[in-house]
């Protein structure tokens, strides 16, 4: 089949609210540079310029706004324009403790660059992949992700920028201590106690030639003195495309006639007056060899153009056409291509944890069940994990301990998710440039001359894989 499509630009969007404002610090008045101003519960954010200024565009359903920044106390505050927020410092924040590779030490006595996510901080935000956690909350860190598959790896990770073009690009990832390759999306976010984010020459410091390009400490939890405790925390939500289309043609008869001007100025510029360019777009707009769309849907009475002289859809065309092939009559309809491709999918979570200790000993164990469904159909992450991690201060020379970890997860994959494919077996590009006129399923007329969907044997709907042009 013969598809010609016209692409302008992708998708339409919600309403949204525009919300500008400066930072400044109370100790000084001056601006803060670089602070990080968040909508709670998703990813729309943005960063404070030299001036301490910022804009961003509020979802229609959110209210309130996150500012964070190092060394001061984060202030959550309702939206609204031109605002002036003032942020305080934060003492306690002074001596927070970061861990490094020789341990940990305070923050006051650190003098490399480093930003650090807590547990808190991190239970306030649903993801698969811990590395989407840190997504606003370390600044100068890049992520730019592989695909939307639930349970696809963190893609690529850079700290400031890209630090080698030849070179490993990508951070050292340390977990409790050892070197870790594997995908984070194997790591519940429940099991960690806090992530150090390592960004200048102190990684290549502490870590040599692995760490040159950052590094990334995160640390699991474990037991504490302190009577047993048992925590139980289970999540259920639904995810849905997130990512919003530019604004496109939606409507065919739009789409006709926005395509019809294209050629139209081609013949005028070519020589013809108004009516033989009309004549001939409307004589190749559809059956034309080299750029007919090859589909009709609008159903025109005999003699009469589908396009007239003021390039408008002829007022007596209606949407719908029936038509003859293969000795049955069928009926055309288009369809949308992205309703029918993308749905809400489910995402069900479940965490125990058991903790504890003595002066001498602790322990923690936990348990986790993830179940995520994609967007798009055969998209699905499942993972069972589990975790003890222990340790007894045998002597006061001798403490042993063991950190224990079992993963098993499952992910089916939709190739439909393809990054590097930009054809129709990628469905998302795919379903984004198609034009409003093609119909997805085969339509036939039941016996009160009705147009339905028609199926197979088995129940499935049929699909329109094109017929030439009638």
């Amino acid at each position: 089949m013969l598809l010609a499509c016209l692409f302008l630009c992708i998708g339409g969007a919600f309403a949204q609210t525009q919300v500008n404002g400066t930072v400044v610090s109370q100790d000084d008045g001056q601006p803060v540079i670089g602070a990080t101003v968040m909508v709670p519960g998703t990813n729309v954010g943005a960063v404070t310029d030299a001036d301490g200024k910022f804009s961003l565009q509020m979802p229609a359903n959110k209210k309130t706004i996150r500012i964070t920044y190092v060394g001061m106390e984060a202030l959550e505050v309702s939206a609204r324009p031109n605002m002036r927020i003032v942020l305080t410092s934060d003492r306690q924040a002074l001596d927070e403790v970061i861990v490094v590779a020789f341990g940990t030490q305070k923050r006051s006595s650190f003098t490399g660059s480093a930003a650090v996510v807590g547990s808190e901080e991190l239970s306030q935000k649903i993801t698969t992949n811990v590395a989407d956690a840190l997504i606003g909350s370390v600044p100068g860190l890049q992520i730019r992700g592989s695909s939307g598959q639930p349970g696809a790896s963190q893609g690529s990770i850079h700290i400031r920028g890209v630090a080698s073009m030849y070179a490993d690009t990508e951070p050292l990832v340390i977990i409790d201590g050892a070197p870790y390759s594997g995908n984070l999306s194997n790591i519940p976010q429940d099991d960690i106690e806090s992530i150090t984010v390592l960004k200048d020459a102190a990684s290549a410091a502490l870590y040599g030639a692995r760490g040159a390009a950052g590094v990334v400490l995160i640390t699991t939890k474990k037991g504490k003195s302190q009577e047993a405790q048992v925590n139980v925390d289970m999540k259920w939500g639904s995810n849905s495309r997130a990512v919003q289309d530019y604004e496109t043609i939606t409507n065919p008869a739009q789409f006709m006639e926005v395509y019809y001007k294209q050629f139209y100025n081609y013949a005028v510029a070519h020589g013809l007056d108004n009516n033989a360019a009309n004549k001939w777009v409307n004589d190749r707009i559809i059956s034309g060899q080299s750029w007919g769309l090859q589909y009709n849907p609008f159903t025109i009475p005999t003699g009469q153009y589908l396009i007239g002289l003021d390039g408008k859809l002829n007022p007596n065309a209606t949407l719908g056409r029936a038509y003859v092939y293969g000795g049955e009559t069928y009926y055309m309809l288009p369809d949308d291509w992205q309703d029918a491709a993308y749905h809400n999918g489910f995402r069900q979570e479940y965490n125990v944890n058991v903790s504890g200790g003595t002066t001498k000993s602790s322990f923690y164990t936990s348990a986790s069940y993830l179940n995520e469904d994609g967007i798009i159909d055969n998209s699905n992450y499942e993972r069972f994990t589990g975790r003890v991690k222990a340790d007894y201060q045998a002597k006061e020379w001798l403490r042993v301990g063991a950190n224990v970890g079992f993963v098993h997860s499952n992910m089916e994959e939709n190739p439909n998710f393809s990054v590097s494919s930009l054809g129709s077996n990628n469905m998302a590009y795919y379903t984004s440039m198609i034009a409003p006129i093609y119909p997805l399923y085969v339509r036939g007329l039941d016996a009160n001359g009705n147009p339905y969907i028609r199926t197979d044997q088995y129940g499935h709907k049929q699909y329109d894989y094109g017929v030439p042009a009638t």
